[in-house]
Protein backbone atom coordinates (compact mmCIF):
# COMPACT_ATOMS: atom_id res chain seq x y z
CA UNK A 1 0.00 0.00 0.00
CA UNK A 2 1.30 3.52 -0.77
CA UNK A 3 0.74 6.59 1.57
CA UNK A 4 0.30 10.17 1.20
CA UNK A 5 2.99 11.74 2.83
CA UNK A 6 0.18 13.26 5.23
CA UNK A 7 -1.32 10.08 5.94
CA UNK A 8 1.99 9.06 7.66
CA UNK A 9 1.54 11.57 10.07
CA UNK A 10 -2.06 12.67 10.72
CA UNK A 11 -4.76 10.99 12.63
CA UNK A 12 -8.08 9.97 11.23
CA UNK A 13 -9.83 13.85 12.10
CA UNK A 14 -6.79 16.38 11.00
CA UNK A 15 -6.21 14.18 7.74
CA UNK A 16 -10.43 14.96 7.48
CA UNK A 17 -10.19 18.64 7.81
CA UNK A 18 -7.18 18.93 5.03
CA UNK A 19 -9.22 17.07 3.08
CA UNK A 20 -12.43 19.16 3.92
CA UNK A 21 -9.74 21.92 3.25
CA UNK A 22 -8.62 21.20 0.11
CA UNK A 23 -11.83 20.04 -1.39
CA UNK A 24 -13.79 23.40 -0.64
CA UNK A 25 -10.82 24.88 -1.79
CA UNK A 26 -10.86 23.12 -5.24
CA UNK A 27 -14.51 23.90 -5.30
CA UNK A 28 -14.44 27.67 -4.90
CA UNK A 29 -18.29 27.83 -3.83
CA UNK A 30 -20.86 26.71 -1.50
CA UNK A 31 -21.11 22.52 -1.04
CA UNK A 32 -24.27 21.31 0.54
CA UNK A 33 -23.07 19.44 3.91
CA UNK A 34 -24.59 16.54 2.56
CA UNK A 35 -21.84 16.25 -0.51
CA UNK A 36 -19.05 17.30 2.40
CA UNK A 37 -20.33 14.05 3.98
CA UNK A 38 -20.31 12.04 1.05
CA UNK A 39 -16.73 13.11 0.06
CA UNK A 40 -15.24 12.41 3.29
CA UNK A 41 -17.58 9.29 4.10
CA UNK A 42 -19.02 10.62 7.62
CA UNK A 43 -21.92 12.30 8.83
CA UNK A 44 -23.13 15.42 8.18
CA UNK A 45 -23.15 16.32 11.85
CA UNK A 46 -19.06 15.30 11.67
CA UNK A 47 -18.66 17.33 9.10
CA UNK A 48 -19.61 20.30 11.16
CA UNK A 49 -17.74 19.44 13.74
CA UNK A 50 -14.76 19.52 11.13
CA UNK A 51 -15.67 22.67 10.04
CA UNK A 52 -16.12 24.43 13.71
CA UNK A 53 -11.94 22.68 13.87
CA UNK A 54 -11.10 24.56 11.00
CA UNK A 55 -12.15 27.90 11.48
CA UNK A 56 -10.49 27.26 15.32
CA UNK A 57 -7.42 27.02 13.11
CA UNK A 58 -8.00 29.70 10.75
CA UNK A 59 -8.20 31.89 13.74
CA UNK A 60 -5.57 30.45 15.28
CA UNK A 61 -3.19 31.51 12.53
CA UNK A 62 -4.23 34.50 11.34
CA UNK A 63 -4.96 33.01 7.78
CA UNK A 64 -6.57 35.12 5.17
CA UNK A 65 -9.64 32.60 5.00
CA UNK A 66 -13.63 32.95 5.30
CA UNK A 67 -15.14 30.09 6.32
CA UNK A 68 -18.97 30.60 5.77
CA UNK A 69 -21.95 27.92 6.99
CA UNK A 70 -25.45 28.51 5.70
CA UNK A 71 -27.91 25.83 6.43
CA UNK A 72 -29.60 27.48 3.48
CA UNK A 73 -26.61 27.27 1.20
CA UNK A 74 -24.02 24.98 2.76
CA UNK A 75 -20.65 25.70 3.23
CA UNK A 76 -17.48 27.79 1.31
CA UNK A 77 -14.16 28.70 2.32
CA UNK A 78 -13.15 31.90 0.46
CA UNK A 79 -9.16 32.20 0.36
CA UNK A 80 -7.27 35.37 -0.31
CA UNK A 81 -5.28 35.60 -3.34
CA UNK A 82 -1.95 36.03 -1.69
CA UNK A 83 -2.56 32.79 0.20
CA UNK A 84 -0.98 29.44 -0.05
CA UNK A 85 -3.78 27.00 0.69
CA UNK A 86 -0.75 24.55 1.20
CA UNK A 87 -0.11 26.32 4.28
CA UNK A 88 -3.10 24.24 6.05
CA UNK A 89 -1.48 20.57 4.95
CA UNK A 90 1.92 21.74 6.34
CA UNK A 91 0.30 23.53 9.22
CA UNK A 92 -1.37 20.00 10.69
CA UNK A 93 1.99 17.53 9.26
CA UNK A 94 4.45 19.64 11.36
CA UNK A 95 1.78 19.84 14.42
CA UNK A 96 1.88 16.54 14.45
CA UNK A 97 3.35 14.17 17.39
CA UNK A 98 4.57 11.95 14.69
CA UNK A 99 6.12 14.26 12.97
CA UNK A 100 7.45 15.88 15.72
CA UNK A 101 9.03 12.39 17.06
CA UNK A 102 10.31 11.87 13.24
CA UNK A 103 12.00 15.50 13.45
CA UNK A 104 13.72 15.12 16.72
CA UNK A 105 15.14 11.51 15.62
CA UNK A 106 16.52 13.40 12.32
CA UNK A 107 18.17 16.24 14.25
CA UNK A 108 18.93 14.22 17.38
CA UNK A 109 17.82 17.38 19.57
CA UNK A 110 15.92 15.49 21.81
CA UNK A 111 17.61 13.93 24.93
CA UNK A 112 14.83 13.59 27.55
CA UNK A 113 12.33 9.87 27.60
CA UNK A 114 9.79 8.97 25.17
CA UNK A 115 7.36 9.43 28.71
CA UNK A 116 8.65 13.33 28.99
CA UNK A 117 7.83 13.52 25.33
CA UNK A 118 4.16 12.30 25.47
CA UNK A 119 4.12 14.64 28.29
CA UNK A 120 5.78 17.75 26.48
CA UNK A 121 3.22 16.92 23.42
CA UNK A 122 -0.25 16.27 25.93
CA UNK A 123 -0.75 12.22 25.16
CA UNK A 124 -0.48 9.32 26.93
CA UNK A 125 2.64 7.11 26.62
CA UNK A 126 0.09 3.57 24.90
CA UNK A 127 -1.58 6.30 22.10
CA UNK A 128 2.28 7.83 21.45
CA UNK A 129 3.38 3.91 21.05
CA UNK A 130 0.36 2.83 18.84
CA UNK A 131 0.88 6.53 16.85
CA UNK A 132 4.23 5.38 16.43
CA UNK A 133 4.28 1.63 15.61
CA UNK A 134 1.39 2.95 12.84
CA UNK A 135 4.35 5.15 11.40
CA UNK A 136 6.62 2.40 11.28
CA UNK A 137 4.73 0.28 9.22
CA UNK A 138 4.14 2.88 7.09
CA UNK A 139 8.01 3.96 6.60
CA UNK A 140 9.13 0.31 6.30
CA UNK A 141 9.39 0.08 2.28
CA UNK A 142 12.31 3.19 3.16
CA UNK A 143 13.94 0.42 4.64
CA UNK A 144 14.39 2.85 7.78
CA UNK A 145 13.40 2.30 11.30
CA UNK A 146 12.81 4.63 14.45
CA UNK A 147 14.92 3.98 18.11
CA UNK A 148 12.16 5.17 20.15
CA UNK A 149 14.34 5.23 23.59
CA UNK A 150 17.07 7.05 21.89
CA UNK A 151 14.94 9.58 19.32
CA UNK A 152 17.45 7.88 16.19
CA UNK A 153 16.95 6.72 12.97
CA UNK A 154 18.55 3.04 12.07
CA UNK A 155 19.15 2.04 8.73
CA UNK A 156 22.15 2.09 5.77
CA UNK A 157 23.07 5.72 5.99
CA UNK A 158 22.21 6.46 2.07
CA UNK A 159 18.77 5.02 3.08
CA UNK A 160 18.31 7.76 5.62
CA UNK A 161 19.46 10.54 3.34
CA UNK A 162 17.09 9.45 0.75
CA UNK A 163 14.09 8.98 2.66
CA UNK A 164 14.44 12.31 5.10
CA UNK A 165 15.58 14.57 2.31
CA UNK A 166 12.14 13.24 0.54
CA UNK A 167 10.05 13.11 3.59
CA UNK A 168 10.88 16.82 4.31
CA UNK A 169 10.22 18.08 0.73
CA UNK A 170 6.66 16.55 0.47
CA UNK A 171 5.61 17.93 4.14
CA UNK A 172 6.56 21.58 2.95
CA UNK A 173 7.22 21.62 -0.49
CA UNK A 174 9.92 24.36 -0.19
CA UNK A 175 7.20 26.76 2.05
CA UNK A 176 9.17 26.47 5.03
CA UNK A 177 13.00 25.64 5.69
CA UNK A 178 13.18 22.16 8.01
CA UNK A 179 16.94 21.88 8.76
CA UNK A 180 17.96 23.05 11.73
CA UNK A 181 21.40 22.85 12.28
CA UNK A 182 21.90 24.71 8.61
CA UNK A 183 20.57 27.92 7.41
CA UNK A 184 19.54 27.87 3.70
CA UNK A 185 21.14 31.14 3.04
CA UNK A 186 24.20 29.16 4.04
CA UNK A 187 23.69 26.48 1.53
CA UNK A 188 22.25 28.73 -1.35
CA UNK A 189 25.79 29.75 -2.67
CA UNK A 190 26.96 26.33 -3.34
CA UNK A 191 23.94 25.64 -5.58
CA UNK A 192 25.29 28.64 -7.58
CA UNK A 193 28.53 27.62 -7.90
CA UNK A 194 27.68 23.94 -9.15
CA UNK A 195 25.79 26.10 -12.02
CA UNK A 196 28.98 27.24 -12.64
CA UNK A 197 30.42 23.87 -12.59
CA UNK A 198 27.99 21.71 -14.53
CA UNK A 199 27.35 24.29 -16.95
CA UNK A 200 23.28 24.03 -16.04
CA UNK A 201 20.32 26.37 -15.11
CA UNK A 202 18.20 25.07 -12.56
CA UNK A 203 14.46 25.46 -11.98
CA UNK A 204 13.29 26.80 -8.94
CA UNK A 205 12.34 23.41 -7.73
CA UNK A 206 15.12 21.89 -8.76
CA UNK A 207 17.08 24.75 -6.93
CA UNK A 208 15.13 23.62 -3.83
CA UNK A 209 15.25 19.95 -3.93
CA UNK A 210 18.99 20.17 -4.54
CA UNK A 211 19.11 22.17 -1.03
CA UNK A 212 17.22 19.87 0.58
CA UNK A 213 19.47 16.85 -0.35
CA UNK A 214 22.28 18.90 0.35
CA UNK A 215 20.81 19.70 3.57
CA UNK A 216 20.31 16.13 4.69
CA UNK A 217 23.46 15.31 3.85
CA UNK A 218 25.45 17.96 5.80
CA UNK A 219 23.23 17.39 9.03
CA UNK A 220 23.75 13.52 8.76
CA UNK A 221 27.26 14.31 9.13
CA UNK A 222 27.58 16.91 12.08
CA UNK A 223 26.09 13.87 13.81
CA UNK A 224 29.15 11.51 12.63
CA UNK A 225 26.81 9.36 10.77
CA UNK A 226 28.78 8.83 7.25
CA UNK A 227 28.45 7.48 3.62
CA UNK A 228 30.81 3.99 3.99
CA UNK A 229 32.78 2.97 0.92
CA UNK A 230 30.39 1.63 -1.52
CA UNK A 231 31.02 0.14 -5.30
CA UNK A 232 27.85 1.12 -6.40
CA UNK A 233 28.91 4.81 -5.89
CA UNK A 234 32.01 4.74 -7.01
CA UNK A 235 30.59 3.07 -10.71
CA UNK A 236 28.58 6.64 -11.12
CA UNK A 237 31.93 8.83 -10.12
CA UNK A 238 35.30 7.45 -11.22
CA UNK A 239 35.99 8.48 -14.38
CA UNK A 240 33.31 10.86 -14.65
CA UNK A 241 34.61 13.43 -17.03
CA UNK A 242 32.75 16.36 -14.45
CA UNK A 243 33.83 15.34 -11.03
CA UNK A 244 36.72 17.53 -10.95
CA UNK A 245 34.80 19.91 -11.62
CA UNK A 246 32.89 20.16 -8.42
CA UNK A 247 35.48 18.69 -5.69
CA UNK A 248 36.48 21.91 -4.74
CA UNK A 249 33.01 22.99 -3.75
CA UNK A 250 32.59 19.71 -1.59
CA UNK A 251 35.37 20.62 0.21
CA UNK A 252 34.28 23.23 1.13
CA UNK A 253 30.51 22.20 2.13
CA UNK A 254 32.43 19.56 4.09
CA UNK A 255 35.19 22.05 5.43
CA UNK A 256 35.58 20.06 8.94
CA UNK A 257 35.70 16.49 7.68
CA UNK A 258 38.72 14.48 8.14
CA UNK A 259 40.05 13.54 4.35
CA UNK A 260 39.09 10.03 4.05
CA UNK A 261 35.07 10.78 4.91
CA UNK A 262 35.08 13.93 2.90
CA UNK A 263 36.40 11.94 -0.24
CA UNK A 264 33.62 9.50 0.48
CA UNK A 265 30.59 12.35 0.92
CA UNK A 266 31.68 13.65 -2.16
CA UNK A 267 31.23 11.12 -3.93
CA UNK A 268 28.02 10.63 -2.75
CA UNK A 269 27.37 14.17 -3.48
CA UNK A 270 28.72 13.67 -6.93
CA UNK A 271 26.44 10.93 -7.26
CA UNK A 272 23.60 12.16 -5.91
CA UNK A 273 23.05 14.79 -9.10
CA UNK A 274 22.77 11.97 -11.84
CA UNK A 275 19.41 11.35 -9.92
CA UNK A 276 18.26 14.69 -10.91
CA UNK A 277 16.38 15.71 -14.43
CA UNK A 278 18.62 19.32 -15.53
CA UNK A 279 16.32 18.96 -18.96
CA UNK A 280 15.25 22.42 -19.71
CA UNK A 281 17.94 22.63 -22.46
CA UNK A 282 20.52 20.33 -23.80
CA UNK A 283 23.64 20.10 -22.21
CA UNK A 284 27.20 19.22 -22.61
CA UNK A 285 26.71 17.86 -18.59
CA UNK A 286 23.89 15.77 -19.75
CA UNK A 287 25.47 14.31 -23.15
CA UNK A 288 29.00 13.56 -21.07
CA UNK A 289 27.11 11.42 -18.41
CA UNK A 290 25.16 9.31 -20.75
CA UNK A 291 28.53 8.77 -23.17
CA UNK A 292 29.80 8.14 -19.58
CA UNK A 293 27.45 5.65 -18.57
CA UNK A 294 27.34 3.97 -21.81
CA UNK A 295 31.10 3.83 -22.14
CA UNK A 296 30.65 1.70 -18.60
CA UNK A 297 28.08 -0.17 -19.44
CA UNK A 298 26.16 1.09 -16.12
CA UNK A 299 23.66 -1.24 -14.38
CA UNK A 300 21.32 2.27 -14.95
CA UNK A 301 22.39 2.20 -18.71
CA UNK A 302 21.93 -1.45 -19.32
CA UNK A 303 18.07 -1.26 -17.68
CA UNK A 304 17.53 2.04 -19.55
CA UNK A 305 19.01 0.71 -22.53
CA UNK A 306 16.69 -2.89 -22.48
CA UNK A 307 13.67 -0.51 -22.04
CA UNK A 308 14.66 1.69 -25.19
CA UNK A 309 14.94 -1.90 -27.27
CA UNK A 310 11.52 -3.25 -25.67
CA UNK A 311 9.51 -0.32 -26.63
CA UNK A 312 11.04 0.28 -29.94
CA UNK A 313 9.58 -3.09 -30.83
CA UNK A 314 6.07 -2.44 -29.72
CA UNK A 315 6.17 0.98 -30.77
CA UNK A 316 8.86 1.59 -34.08
CA UNK A 317 6.95 5.13 -35.29
CA UNK A 318 7.68 6.80 -31.60
CA UNK A 319 11.23 5.15 -31.42
CA UNK A 320 12.94 8.49 -32.62
CA UNK A 321 11.04 10.56 -29.85
CA UNK A 322 12.92 8.64 -27.13
CA UNK A 323 16.36 8.38 -28.71
CA UNK A 324 16.72 12.14 -28.41
CA UNK A 325 19.65 13.14 -25.28
CA UNK A 326 16.28 14.79 -23.50
CA UNK A 327 14.55 11.78 -23.29
CA UNK A 328 17.59 9.70 -23.13
CA UNK A 329 18.48 11.38 -19.89
CA UNK A 330 15.76 11.38 -18.34
CA UNK A 331 15.07 7.74 -18.15
CA UNK A 332 18.56 7.29 -17.53
CA UNK A 333 18.42 9.64 -14.69
CA UNK A 334 15.55 7.48 -12.94
CA UNK A 335 17.17 4.81 -13.26
CA UNK A 336 20.18 5.54 -11.85
CA UNK A 337 17.73 7.21 -8.74
CA UNK A 338 16.44 3.70 -8.25
CA UNK A 339 20.06 2.17 -8.25
CA UNK A 340 21.23 4.26 -5.81
CA UNK A 341 18.36 4.11 -3.82
CA UNK A 342 16.56 1.28 -3.40
CA UNK A 343 14.15 2.62 -1.12
CA UNK A 344 12.60 4.93 -3.39
CA UNK A 345 9.16 4.83 -3.75
CA UNK A 346 6.69 5.67 -5.86
CA UNK A 347 4.92 9.64 -5.90
CA UNK A 348 2.46 10.40 -2.89
CA UNK A 349 -0.04 12.00 -5.32
CA UNK A 350 -0.41 9.52 -8.40
CA UNK A 351 -4.20 10.68 -8.67
CA UNK A 352 -3.07 12.35 -12.01
CA UNK A 353 -0.91 8.61 -13.13
CA UNK A 354 -4.18 6.91 -12.49
CA UNK A 355 -6.32 9.23 -14.61
CA UNK A 356 -4.01 8.91 -16.98
CA UNK A 357 -4.41 5.13 -16.97
CA UNK A 358 -8.27 5.66 -17.16
CA UNK A 359 -7.63 7.87 -20.11
CA UNK A 360 -5.68 5.68 -22.12
CA UNK A 361 -5.30 2.29 -20.76
CA UNK A 362 -3.87 0.50 -23.67
CA UNK A 363 -1.24 2.56 -23.95
CA UNK A 364 -0.50 2.31 -20.23
CA UNK A 365 -0.89 -1.25 -20.27
CA UNK A 366 0.92 -1.84 -22.92
CA UNK A 367 3.89 0.51 -21.17
CA UNK A 368 3.31 -1.53 -17.70
CA UNK A 369 4.22 -4.68 -19.56
CA UNK A 370 7.71 -3.58 -21.10
CA UNK A 371 8.36 -2.46 -17.64
CA UNK A 372 7.43 -5.53 -15.90
CA UNK A 373 9.73 -7.29 -18.28
CA UNK A 374 12.71 -4.86 -17.14
CA UNK A 375 12.23 -6.45 -13.49
CA UNK A 376 11.20 -10.07 -14.30
CA UNK A 377 14.29 -11.39 -13.30
CA UNK A 378 14.74 -10.18 -9.94
CA UNK A 379 13.74 -10.47 -6.66
CA UNK A 380 15.60 -7.56 -4.50
CA UNK A 381 13.87 -5.42 -2.32
CA UNK A 382 11.14 -3.12 -3.08
CA UNK A 383 11.45 -4.20 -6.52
CA UNK A 384 7.74 -3.70 -7.10
CA UNK A 385 8.25 -0.02 -5.74
CA UNK A 386 10.68 0.55 -8.15
CA UNK A 387 8.95 -0.85 -11.17
CA UNK A 388 5.87 1.13 -9.91
CA UNK A 389 8.03 4.33 -9.92
CA UNK A 390 9.51 3.78 -13.22
CA UNK A 391 5.90 3.46 -14.58
CA UNK A 392 4.92 6.19 -12.93
CA UNK A 393 7.48 8.97 -14.29
CA UNK A 394 8.00 6.90 -17.69
CA UNK A 395 4.17 7.28 -18.66
CA UNK A 396 3.71 10.42 -17.53
CA UNK A 397 6.42 11.26 -19.96
CA UNK A 398 5.84 9.45 -22.71
CA UNK A 399 2.29 10.85 -22.97
CA UNK A 400 3.22 14.02 -22.72
CA UNK A 401 5.33 13.29 -26.22
CA UNK A 402 3.34 11.18 -28.20
CA UNK A 403 -0.39 11.55 -29.08
CA UNK A 404 -0.91 8.35 -27.68
CA UNK A 405 -4.87 8.52 -28.54
CA UNK A 406 -4.19 6.98 -31.84
CA UNK A 407 -2.86 3.48 -29.91
CA UNK A 408 -6.28 3.46 -27.66
CA UNK A 409 -9.41 0.91 -29.31
CA UNK A 410 -11.02 2.82 -32.34
CA UNK A 411 -14.70 3.93 -31.71
CA UNK A 412 -16.65 4.39 -34.43
CA UNK A 413 -19.28 6.97 -34.24
CA UNK A 414 -22.70 7.52 -36.51
CA UNK A 415 -23.38 11.17 -35.22
CA UNK A 416 -27.27 11.63 -36.71
CA UNK A 417 -29.79 14.03 -37.06
CA UNK A 418 -33.38 14.51 -38.03
CA UNK A 419 -32.96 18.47 -38.42
CA UNK A 420 -29.86 19.85 -39.78
CA UNK A 421 -26.31 18.89 -40.20
CA UNK A 422 -25.24 21.80 -38.04
CA UNK A 423 -25.76 19.24 -35.31
CA UNK A 424 -23.66 16.72 -36.45
CA UNK A 425 -20.87 19.27 -37.36
CA UNK A 426 -20.30 20.78 -33.94
CA UNK A 427 -21.07 17.18 -32.18
CA UNK A 428 -17.83 15.91 -33.84
CA UNK A 429 -16.12 18.81 -32.70
CA UNK A 430 -17.30 18.92 -29.22
CA UNK A 431 -16.53 15.09 -28.97
CA UNK A 432 -13.07 15.44 -30.13
CA UNK A 433 -12.59 18.83 -28.30
CA UNK A 434 -13.87 17.76 -24.60
CA UNK A 435 -13.77 13.27 -25.13
CA UNK A 436 -10.76 11.48 -24.84
CA UNK A 437 -11.34 8.49 -26.85
CA UNK A 438 -9.79 7.21 -30.65
CA UNK A 439 -13.19 8.38 -32.30
CA UNK A 440 -13.72 7.39 -36.02
CA UNK A 441 -16.77 8.96 -37.45
CA UNK A 442 -18.91 7.50 -39.81
CA UNK A 443 -20.96 9.68 -42.58
CA UNK A 444 -23.90 7.97 -43.74
CA UNK A 445 -27.34 5.68 -42.15
CA UNK A 446 -25.69 2.27 -44.15
CA UNK A 447 -22.52 2.46 -42.12
CA UNK A 448 -25.23 1.50 -38.92
CA UNK A 449 -24.06 -2.12 -38.86
CA UNK A 450 -20.35 -0.87 -38.42
CA UNK A 451 -20.65 1.55 -35.92
CA UNK A 452 -20.15 1.19 -32.12
CA UNK A 453 -22.75 4.41 -31.06
CA UNK A 454 -25.44 6.03 -32.69
CA UNK A 455 -25.50 9.90 -31.23
CA UNK A 456 -28.48 11.96 -32.23
CA UNK A 457 -29.89 14.47 -31.21
CA UNK A 458 -33.93 14.92 -29.72
CA UNK A 459 -35.04 15.34 -33.53
CA UNK A 460 -34.18 11.74 -34.55
CA UNK A 461 -36.10 8.97 -34.41
CA UNK A 462 -35.46 6.00 -31.71
CA UNK A 463 -34.13 2.91 -33.54
CA UNK A 464 -36.64 -0.12 -32.22
CA UNK A 465 -34.82 -2.49 -29.78
CA UNK A 466 -31.12 -0.48 -30.60
CA UNK A 467 -28.55 -0.80 -27.67
CA UNK A 468 -26.25 1.36 -29.57
CA UNK A 469 -28.34 4.60 -29.45
CA UNK A 470 -27.94 7.26 -27.09
CA UNK A 471 -29.34 10.91 -26.78
CA UNK A 472 -27.28 13.82 -26.51
CA UNK A 473 -26.86 17.59 -26.60
CA UNK A 474 -22.99 19.46 -26.58
CA UNK A 475 -24.90 21.88 -25.09
CA UNK A 476 -25.96 20.26 -22.37
CA UNK A 477 -22.96 20.08 -19.88
CA UNK A 478 -25.46 18.00 -17.14
CA UNK A 479 -25.96 14.08 -16.72
CA UNK A 480 -26.07 13.33 -20.40
CA UNK A 481 -22.59 14.31 -20.65
CA UNK A 482 -21.69 11.74 -18.08
CA UNK A 483 -23.77 9.34 -19.39
CA UNK A 484 -22.01 9.26 -22.71
CA UNK A 485 -18.94 9.23 -20.79
CA UNK A 486 -19.64 6.03 -19.13
CA UNK A 487 -21.40 4.66 -22.49
CA UNK A 488 -17.61 5.18 -24.42
CA UNK A 489 -15.99 4.23 -21.46
CA UNK A 490 -17.67 0.82 -21.82
CA UNK A 491 -17.23 0.52 -25.22
CA UNK A 492 -13.75 1.06 -25.16
CA UNK A 493 -13.23 -1.26 -22.49
CA UNK A 494 -14.82 -4.25 -23.92
CA UNK A 495 -13.52 -3.41 -27.10
CA UNK A 496 -9.75 -3.83 -25.78
CA UNK A 497 -10.27 -7.39 -24.67
CA UNK A 498 -11.04 -8.06 -28.33
CA UNK A 499 -8.47 -7.49 -31.26
CA UNK A 500 -9.18 -5.17 -33.44
CA UNK A 501 -10.84 -6.51 -37.33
Amino acid sequence: MHYKVEDLFLRTEDRRILELTEYLNHTGDWVTAKDVATRLDCSTQTVYAYTEKLDYFIAQNDWPLTLEIAKSKGIRLTVNTDFYIGTIRHHLITSSVVFKFFDACFHENYFRSLTAFAEENFISIPSLNTYLSDFQNKIAPYLVRIDRANFRLIGEEHHIRYFTSTIYWHCSNGLKWPFKNISREQMLPYTERFKVAYQLDFNNIVREKLLYRIAACKTRTIHAHFIPDQSNINELVLGHPYYRNVVAIHRDIYAELDPVHTNLESSFLFAIFQTFAFFGVESDYLQDTIHFHQQKNTLSWQKTKKFLDEFSKVYPREAHLVHTSRVLGYLLFIQTRLFLFSNMQPDYYYEDFMALQQKYPAFSNSISAIIDSLYRSEDGANTNEKKLVFLQKTTRLLISLIPVIKYEPIIYVLIASGDSSVFVDYAMSELRRHFDFNFHFLYNMEAYLECDLVIADSYFPDFEGSQKLIYWSPANHSSNWNALNTKLVDIRDKKMNRPEV
